[in-house]
């Protein structure tokens, strides 16, 4: 009796183990691919912080009261008064 016992106990503890290996094997390729999304997400936020940056230094040239003045010398109108001008930002 006590060996029938013992049988299944080894039985059972190797059940428990091989269900614990599968748990970590599985964890950790989760955890790989949580890493791996984790990466392009935080790359793809700094090429949209780069990009806008770019955007808020393009914005301030396309703004900036001498490129108004010389645009719009280039197509025949006058610079304009100090009162007439409004700051976008």
């Amino acid at each position: 009796m006590l060996n029938k016992l013992w049988i299944y106990g080894l039985c059972a503890s190797i059940l428990v183990n091989f269900a614990l290996a599968l748990l970590l094997v599985w964890s950790n390729t989760e955890r790989a691919g949580l890493g791996y999304e984790l990466k392009q997400q935080q790359q793809a936020m700094t090429e949209l912080a780069d990009l806008t940056a770019k955007l808020e230094v393009e914005r301030d040239r396309l703004l900036s009261p001498y490129y108004l003045d010389a645009r719009a010398v280039q197509f025949g109108l006058r610079s304009a008064l100090p009162g007439q001008k409004r700051f976008m930002r």
